[in-house]
C-alpha cells in the first residue's frame, strides 16, 4: 500500500475524489500496440485504476502504423530532456483513451517503427533509454506512483536515484527478458554514478536487475510465477535479488477484461453462448474446424494452444503428450 506523499493537483479531467496520480510506463497497450500479455494487461488495468478515482497516465512509444482512431487527441507538447550528453526536445502526442490519459513518444528514436523492431542492440538500448529518460524527467514529477512494466521501463528506477522521486512499482511480466546492454550503449541514458552498482551484470548493464533492487515494490503476474522466479532457475539468475525484496515482492494473478472477453456478447464468434445456454459453443467449434479444414466429428477432441513458439511455453511437451 502506497501512501500519497503530498496533496494532489487536479487536471481538468480528474475526478474530484482522485486518490493517486499514477504514471504507467510500458512498451505496449492493447489495442494500440500488442505483442504479448503485457499489452493485454496495461489497458484494462489502467482503465480499472482510473475507474477507482485515480488519475492515470500511460506513457508509451508512438509506433509506425499505430491507429489512433479511439484516442481523443489533445494539444501536443515537447519534453526537454538530456540524452546522449545533449539537450533533446522529445515530441509528445497527448490524448485520452477512455478514462486514461495517454502520452505517446513521437521521437523517431523511440517510435516510428513497429514494437521490438530493432536494427541492432544499440537501437534497442537507445529506444528504451529515451523512453525511460522522458519518464524520469517529465512524467515522474507529475506522479505519486510510477508503475514500470518489464525491462523496457526499468531504467527509470536507477535514473531517479539522485533526486526526489515518487513511489516506484516494478511489474514483471516475463523475467527472461531483462534489458541487458553494454555500458557503451547505455552511456546515452545519462545514468547517475550511484546506478552502476545495481546495474552491473557480468560486465554489462542489466536494467531489470537494477529495477528489482531499487523499486519500492515488485509484483508479477501470479503467485505461482512469483514463487517460481524467486526459488527456481526460472528466475534466470535474478532469484537472489527477488528473494531480497521479502514481502515487497508478490504475485497478483492476471485477470481478464470481461467486457471484451465475453462469449455471450462477442460479435466475432460464429455463435454466442453463456453459462445458461451453451449450444452456441458447439456451433463455434464446428465453424473453427471448418475454417481449419479439419473433420467435424463431434466425438473427436479439439485442442487449441495460443502461445509464442518458445521452449518457455512448454510447446516441446505438447507433441509427445498427444498420443496419451
Amino acid at each position: 500500500v502506497f501512501r500519497c506523499p503530498r496533496p494532489l493537483g487536479r487536471s481538468r479531467h480528474a475526478s474530484a475524489r482522485a486518490l493517486l496520480r499514477i504514471g504507467c510506463v510500458a512498451a505496449e497497450m492493447t489495442p494500440l500496440a500488442k505483442v504479448g500479455g503485457l499489452g493485454g494487461v496495461v489497458a484494462p488495468l489502467s482503465a480499472e485504476l482510473a475507474a477507482l478515482g485515480h488519475e492515470v497516465t500511460v506513457l508509451m512509444p508512438l509506433y509506425g502504423g499505430m491507429s489512433l482512431e479511439r484516442v481523443e487527441l489533445e494539444a501536443d507538447e515537447r519534453a526537454l530532456v538530456r540524452f546522449g550528453g545533449l539537450p533533446r526536445e522529445v515530441p509528445l502526442r497527448r490524448g485520452r483513451f477512455g478514462r486514461v490519459e495517454l502520452v505517446l513518444l513521437a521521437d523517431p528514436l523511440v517510435g516510428g517503427r513497429g514494437p521490438y523492431d530493432y536494427a541492432d542492440p544499440r537501437d534497442e538500448a537507445y529506444r528504451y533509454s529515451l523512453l525511460c529518460r522522458v519518464a524520469a524527467d517529465w512524467l515522474a514529477p507529475r506522479c505519486d506512483l510510477l508503475q514500470l512494466h518489464d525491462h523496457h521501463a526499468s531504467l527509470v528506477v536507477p535514473m531517479l536515484l539522485d533526486r526526489p522521486r515518487p513511489a516506484t512499482l516494478l511489474t514483471i511480466h516475463n523475467v527472461a527478458f531483462q534489458g541487458i546492454h553494454s555500458w557503451d550503449d547505455l552511456a546515452a541514458a545519462g545514468l547517475p554514478d550511484a546506478a552502476y552498482a545495481s546495474l552491473d551484470w557480468y560486465g554489462r548493464g542489466n536494467a531489470l536487475k537494477a529495477a528489482i533492487i531499487g523499486a519500492d515494490a515488485v509484483v508479477t503476474v501470479s503467485p505461482t510465477y512469483a514463487q517460481e522466479i524467486r526459488e527456481t532457475e526460472l528466475g534466470c539468475g535474478l532469484q537472489p535479488f527477488l528473494a531480497d525484496k521479502g514481502p515487497r515482492f508478490a504475485g497478483i494473478l492476471n485477470g481478464i477484461d470481461t467486457s471484451t472477453w465475453n462469449p455471450a456478447t462477442d460479435p466475432l464468434l460464429a455463435a454466442r453462448y453463456g453459462p445458461d445456454d451453451m449450444t452456441g459453443k458447439r456451433r463455434c467449434r464446428a465453424a473453427l474446424l471448418s475454417e481449419m479444414g479439419l473433420r467435424t466429428s463431434p466425438d473427436r477432441p479439439l485442442v487449441g494452444v495460443v502461445s509464442r513458439f518458445t521452449e518457455q511455453k512448454g510447446l516441446a511437451l505438447v507433441r509427445p503428450a498427444l498420443p496419451e
